[in-house]
């Protein structure tokens, strides 16, 4: 729910409704990215359990094989402190993880802190860069796969906020997640609701329901893995 003013609506040079149409979509964008991604169960979620909670913070307490620890080419007693630890080998130890059938289609999912601090890093130190290259930044890829960001997964950079949290995932996600949308985004107006402030009303919904439903088990790891953060 949201309202304006008559006159704004009256006086704006742009149209306000179709304005405030496009905030609830992304509203609706950075909800639906929330209970997908870090979904706990909550009524407020739908009871959706996201796949960093499905992965790693398993509510059954058993952390399924795709959601792993990773180590840096250090050795195995070195974790995940910052973005800044995150290697080719780190990346591709992820990738090795994954089923050859979810190969095709497979995708890095991170927060756009992390696809700067890791990727954009190791491409700008990739040997043979041009100033071309250089100038026109890192691609939205690595290794062949590509990089899609969502700013629900993790944004900070210290071993005590990325400690046991997914920062990056890695696989096929609509062999693991299926988004079922029963009605787009629907916006409704009303002159009556807030008649005596001389407001207008504007009411957005929308029907959709998402479900992690593959995600492997303890033992076998499923179409999609995640990159886990360290305290020490």
């Amino acid at each position: 729910m949201s309202r304006l003013s008559t006159e704004l609506n009256e006086d704006a040079i742009i149209n306000m409704v179709d304005k405030m149409s496009e905030e609830f979509a992304i509203g609706f964008a950075t909800a639906e990215d929330t209970i997908a991604f870090n979904g706990t169960g909550a009524a407020s979620q739908h009871g959706t359990f996201g796949l960093t909670v499905s992965l790693y913070q398993n509510p059954a307490g058993a952390r399924m094989a795709g959601g792993v620890n990773s180590r840096t080419a250090a050795g195995a007693g070195t974790g995940i402190l910052a973005y800044g630890a995150v290697d080719a080998t780190s990346l591709t130890s992820l990738m090795a993880l994954l089923p050859e059938y979810a190969i095709p289609g497979a995708k890095f999912y991170c927060s756009n802190m992390f696809k700067q601090a890791v990727f954009g890093r190791l491409q700008m130190a990739a040997g043979g860069n041009t100033r071309m290259e250089t100038a026109e930044g890192p691609v939205d890829a690595y290794n062949g796969a590509p990089i899609v960001t969502s700013q629900v997964l993790p944004q900070v950079d210290t071993s005590a906020a990325i400690a046991n949290d997914v920062i990056c995932l890695y696989g096929n996600l609509p062999m693991a997640c299926t988004f079922g949308e029963r009605r787009g985004i629907n916006v409704k107006i009303s002159d009556e609701r807030y008649f005596e402030l001389d407001q207008i009303a504007l009411k957005a919904t929308e029907r959709i329901d998402i479900v992690c439903h593959d995600i492997g088990t303890t033992n076998v790891v499923g179409p999609i893995v995640a990159m886990v953060g360290s305290s020490t």
